[in-house]
């Protein structure tokens, strides 16, 4: 749930959705917005890792995210329906996932985040972060 304070959605902070110990290969990961995203002007959203803030998706314009939809790309932005794309399948990780926010905050919206991964160093795991329902 973004609401615009430091790790939630504030300007110049990341979110981090999953921490990530060792080695995971993301089988797949799939971001839908179950509430549309309210943002001050301009602000941008991305997905990928603590390494690489867009390795999932480029900085999207975050206000075009809305619900009861799958968020794919920073381009068409929405779906109601479409095969996942390369950059979010059978990618190898080994830090957290997060969405880097800048231009603006993130006053509302909810991100629902499915992540199918297999380890693939001795005792690898990846966990919903703290405060992540």
């Amino acid at each position: 749930t973004f609401d615009n304070t430091s790790g939630n959605g504030a300007i110049n902070t990341s979110a981090v959705w999953f921490t990530v110990t060792g080695r995971v290969e993301i089988l797949r990961i799939i971001p839908y917005c179950t509430t549309s995203i309210t943002s001050g002007a301009g602000a941008t959203i991305t997905l990928g890792t603590a390494d690489t803030t867009n390795k999932f998706i480029a900085a999207t314009v975050a206000a075009s995210i809305v619900a009861a939809k799958y968020w794919f790309d920073a381009v068409t932005i929405t779906y109601d329906e479409l095969a996942i794309p390369a950059a979010m399948k059978e990618i190898v990780v080994d830090s957290n996932i997060v969405s880097a926010v800048a231009v603006g905050g993130l006053l509302t919206g909810v991100l629902a985040i499915t992540v199918e991964w297999v380890p693939l160093s001795s005792g690898a795991t990846l966990v919903k972060a703290s405060g992540v329902s």
